[in-house]
């Protein structure tokens, strides 16, 4: 290998970096979306996917890609679990909305004067999901990094 070749690999390795990066986070968004699947959210049980997003910055000598997972609040519950029950706060009387209040399994109307109101809701363990796309992603990354630079060294 003469000195040119060895410089013209040189810039190719320099520039290996943002795809390799592109790519090696496509790779953990999809491996997100596999492990995320969907939750149910609301009184209106809507079903939300999850998924994940990146971000790639370039700092001068140094590219930096942060990954995160998106609605952010139920990575959290697929992660950790939820406690379960809430205090449901009183609430000022108006026209449009009495101090009375409706909630599955207590007789209708529930009436809040001076009182709180405990909701039942239940309590879940989490399926440890972002641990699981961290795991895969510290095993799938190096590999795909790993990929373009050989390319890079073996094809010149």
């Amino acid at each position: 290998m003469t000195v040119a070749d060895l410089r013209r690999t040189l810039a190719k390795l320099s520039e290996v970096p943002e795809p390799a990066l592109k790519a090696a986070c496509k790779a953990v968004e999809t491996i997100a979306a596999q492990e995320g699947g969907s939750v149910v959210l609301g009184r209106k049980q809507r079903r939300v996917k999850l998924k994940a997003i990146t971000r790639i910055k370039d700092h001068g000598d140094e590219i930096k890609a942060t990954v995160w997972g998106t609605p952010t609040g139920p990575w959290v519950w697929k992660n950790t679990g939820r406690d379960g029950g809430y205090n449901i706060p009183k609430r000022k009387p108006t026209k449009r909305s009495p101090r009375t209040m409706h909630a599955d399994g207590y007789p209708h109307p529930v009436n809040v004067n001076g009182q709180r109101i405990q909701f039942k809701g239940g309590r879940t363990s989490g399926s440890h999901a972002w641990d699981k796309v961290v795991k895969r992603a510290e095993r799938v990354v190096p590999e795909i990094i790993g990929k373009a630079v050989h390319e890079v060294v073996t094809r010149g």
